[in-house]
């Protein structure tokens, strides 16, 4: 490099850690609220799904993804996390993209918050199509190690996830877990007998009923909470 450059190349250095930092800092805030979701639709231990007390965040997946992802950067090599981190998210992308195109005939009448150009088929296909390819272009043995950590969640799912799905299994949960958790499950069709033809039409949003103790989330926020409830911890 020439002699002359040193500043820019100092500056550079300092966009990628700005960069890289604010990276890290949206994934240890997404990843728990991941996990909380999860646990309130029955997919992960009902421990995940609490908030805390004060700070009313989910804090028990909060410690468990920071831990983890703390020893992993500490005893893995940095290029082997960053091709699984960069081959999961594409996986992610597949799985959601043709996920919507499911949803389109399995659930059409689910309440939809948005609209996006190229309706429900466009846009889904292209992002699939794309995410695979730049999946397919991965050295193997990132991939041997993605299948082998998609083969990890199914192991879990069929052992706990599948047992304990709050829209499959909703006799395991009792009232005060309903209201705690919140009132519905996953998908709401607001009027199954209307034809698929309608689907097309958007209905207004059904307001969702506070809990007695608080709601995870809600439109409005986050309610305060009553920190008497036995459902604290």
């Amino acid at each position: 490099a020439h002699p002359n450059t040193k500043w820019l190349r100092i500056l550079t250095d300092l966009g990628a850690i700005a960069g890289l930092t604010s990276v890290i800092l949206v994934l240890l805030l997404s990843q728990p609220r991941i996990f909380f979701a999860m646990a309130r639709d029955g997919l992960f231990p009902r421990s995940f799904g609490r908030l805390h007390r004060r700070f009313k965040t989910p804090w028990v997946p909060t410690l468990v993804s920071g831990i983890v992802t703390a020893v992993l950067a500490g005893v893995l090599p940095v290029d082997l996390l960053g091709d699984m981190t960069s081959v999961g998210t594409l996986l992610a992308f597949i799985l959601v993209n043709i996920g919507v195109i499911i949803m389109r005939f399995t659930h059409p009448h689910a309440y939809r918050g948005f609209r996006v150009p190229g309706g429900p088929f466009v846009i889904p296909v292209l992002g699939a199509a794309i995410s695979l390819v730049i999946l397919v272009l991965s050295n193997g043995p990132t991939i041997y190690r993605l299948f082998a950590w998609l083969g990890i969640g199914l192991i879990v799912y069929a052992f706990f996830g599948y047992r304990h799905s709050r829209l499959g299994n909703p006799q395991r949960w009792a009232e005060e877990d309903t209201e705690y958790f919140g009132g519905s499950g996953l998908i709401d069709d607001h009027d199954k007998e209307q034809s698929v033809s309608s689907a097309a039409h958007y209905q207004e949003p059904v307001p969702m009923p506070v809990p007695q103790h608080y709601t995870a989330y809600s439109a409005g926020g986050y309610d305060v909470p009553d920190t008497k409830s036995p459902y604290y911890h």
